[in-house]
């Protein structure tokens, strides 16, 4: 986290700071730290990685699904084992990307976001990897019996969650996907307030039509793969086969986030300085709601 926070730092110039600024900059700092508290560890686990996240449901209905002392010890070993680095890391992951996000907005380098992504991607790929063991290990330690009710527990865990999600609003569904401000979707929503030219607003649709629908298929194809991602390590698929797919979707999330940066240097570009800061205002509004 440290490391995060320096790197950060240097994204400002220290030279002209004064004290308003220096509040401003650890308001900054302090923002991801802030919505991170808001998240359940279970909402975080779901945010970081599409593999099931199994052991609190076993933990919880271990009476249910009849495990015996030897059984209970596995898990709980295994907890004890990788509860505290898994946390680490989904909580590393959700910081990095919240930093990311305030970047681009700040106007990051390329290399500065390309640092960012490795590390983005980097600590999605060993949350995969150990989440896949942790399923592998305890189809081992249960029955076929036992299994097929905690996949039963999960899926009906899993569908009441996605009644719930259907509450999030579209802005916070594709930050979900990728970190990157789609701004796109605030101006299509509330262009109204940014006062646009017919020029302006012929520039931003000429860019809409050209780049929109081949983002949000993009979109779809994540959040649908993902899924069955989930459904396919339940099903005890090969990990090196889950992991060559995820592979194939941190790609596509990156195309997504090539694209989102493409789009924001062209708004930046049609837009005047006092129409940018109220899109960045709007678009900040619909990540708290």
């Amino acid at each position: 986290m440290t490391k995060l926070i320096e790197k950060r730092i240097r994204f400002f110039s220290f030279s002209n700071l004064k004290l308003g600024n220096v509040i401003v900059l650890w308001g900054l700092l302090t923002v991801s730290s802030m919505s991170l508290a808001g998240m359940s560890n279970m909402q975080k686990a779901k945010y970081a990685t599409p593999m099931p996240n199994l052991m609190m449901l076993i933990e919880s209905h271990a009476y249910e699904l009849e495990l015996d002392n030897e059984q209970l010890a596995v898990v709980r070993n295994w907890r004890k084992s990788h509860h505290h680095q898994i946390q680490q890391w989904m909580n590393e992951l959700i910081e990095t990307e919240k930093f990311m996000h305030d970047a681009v907005l700040e106007g990051a380098t390329d290399a500065e976001v390309e640092d960012y992504k490795r590390e983005v991607l980097k600590k999605r790929a060993d949350l995969i990897d150990l989440k896949a063991r942790c399923v592998k290990r305890m189809r081992q330690t249960l029955d076929d019996e036992q299994w097929n009710r905690l996949v039963a527990l999960y899926q009906k865990r899993r569908q009441a969650m996605m009644g719930a999600s259907k509450k999030v609003n579209e802005v916070q569904s594709f930050l979900r996907v990728s970190p990157m401000p789609k701004l796109m979707v605030v101006v299509l929503m509330q262009g109204d307030k940014l006062n646009l030219s017919p020029e302006q607003a012929r520039a931003l649709e000429k860019w809409r039509i050209e780049h929109m629908n081949r983002w949000s298929a993009m979109f779809d194809e994540v959040v649908r793969s993902e899924k069955h991602l989930t459904q396919k390590a339940l099903d005890m698929a090969p990990a090196e086969k889950l992991e060559t797919r995820f592979s194939e979707l941190l790609e596509l999330r990156k195309n997504m986030a090539a694209m989102s940066l493409a789009c924001r240097d062209n708004v930046r570009r049609v837009l005047n300085d006092r129409q940018w800061q109220t899109l960045v205002s709007l678009f900040e509004g619909q990540m708290v709601h």
